[in-house]
């Protein structure tokens, strides 16, 4: 019997989050690695051996790709064909207009017997897991002028922020990083000055205004991989400002 996992994620459209639905989600399972691949396929009633369907794979890319440059439609039987398509704007002349102009990509079009295949839930077995969204985790905070590691932030000075989906759209005003008082009183300062930029690293000059002898929380928000949702991380540890 085969198995899948399901995710159980809050619905997006409105009317369904009014109503306290949920959708399905299907978790991608794991890779199945190329030689086992071969194997099965070796076995399945053909004469070749596996080091042989196995060198077929490894090439099967750069041969697909170099054809279908050539303007080829590459039939894969059971599966579909992979072909090359070009969109963007034109003016009348058939002139490209900036700043799209043309693109070309490769498509693959899937049998319609397999758009339209139904798999009977009697083979299949289904585990429902919880959606976790994906949130900034910021581990490491280097001060540049104290050298120091998840202790405090010098004024004015660089800093970088080390961990996983960290990258912010500076031109959005709800994302970046932002410095939080233990104090409610003292004023939340955003990180305007940024050096990197990345999912991995963050590098900034720490802001001027924040209050020396203040402890503070680092926290990132962004929308990871183009989500609407904002998510939010925090370094475990407070920072002390000093100068």
């Amino acid at each position: 019997m085969s198995k899948i996992t399901l995710i159980k994620r809050p619905a997006l459209c409105a009317d369904q989050k009014a109503r306290g639905e949920y959708i399905y989600a299907t978790k991608m399972g794991q890779k199945l690695p190329v030689d086992k691949l071969a194997k099965r396929i070796a076995v399945s009633g053909t004469t070749v051996s596996k080091a042989d369907v196995l060198a077929v794979l490894n090439n099967l890319g750069d041969v697909i790709i170099d054809e279908v440059m050539h303007g080829m439609a590459v039939e894969i039987p059971g599966l579909g064909s992979i072909h090359l398509f070009a969109n963007g704007v034109m003016d009348k002349d058939g002139n490209d207009i900036a700043p799209k102009g043309r693109r070309y990509r490769m498509k693959m079009t899937f049998k319609k017997a397999l758009l339209n295949l139904t798999i009977s839930t009697d083979n299949l077995s289904a585990e429902l897991v919880d959606f976790k969204a994906k949130t900034p985790k910021p581990t490491r905070f280097e001060d540049a002028r104290s050298g120091t590691i998840n202790t405090q932030l010098t004024r004015g000075k660089m800093a970088a922020l080390h961990g996983k989906y960290l990258r912010v759209d500076l031109s959005a005003e709800d994302e970046g990083v932002w410095l939080i008082p233990e104090t409610p009183d003292d004023e939340t300062l955003r990180v305007t000055d940024f050096l990197d930029n990345n999912p991995a690293r963050l590098s900034f000059l720490i802001p001027t205004e924040l209050q020396v002898g203040q402890r503070y929380r680092v926290e990132v928000r962004n929308r990871i991989n183009g989500s609407k949702h904002l998510a939010i991380g925090s370094l475990t540890e407070t920072l002390s400002a000093v100068d």
